[in-house]
């Protein structure tokens, strides 16, 4: 896989939903902290002392604000080139020529079934 070039903003569609980039954003602090908070509880019962939070959090300190940086990155461009998608771990960049149709659609909930709503 190659780096990818950036296009200019005005010649393609950018789709990066708040919604998902919050929720990635909050899932990658919330399992580095209760990494953390876990075996640092394991090492200070163990060592009986505070330096376990200290041995646990610096290593896992800079794998979780990477991972936080790169879930707020989330997004869909399509351009004149082709299709970028960038996820939380890994980013495709296709060509036309492979793609067979992009959209965009709503994820039906297990509460909006039975809401009665139209959405």
């Amino acid at each position: 896989m190659r780096p990818t070039t950036p296009t200019p903003l005005a010649d393609c569609l950018i789709y990066a939903p708040l919604r998902v980039r919050i929720n990635s954003v909050s899932t990658a602090f919330f399992v580095g902290f209760m990494g953390v908070a876990f075996l640092g509880a394991m090492l200070v019962w163990a060592l009986d002392s505070l330096w376990g939070f200290v041995v646990v959090g610096l290593p896992t300190l800079v794998p979780t604000v990477w991972a936080m940086r790169r879930a707020a990155k989330v997004r869909l461009v399509v351009s004149k080139e082709g299709v970028l998608i960038d996820n939380t771990w890994r980013s495709y960049e296709l060509p036309w020529s492979e793609v067979d149709g992009v959209g965009i659609r709503a994820t039906v909930t297990f509460l909006n079934l039975f809401s009665g709503s139209d959405w």
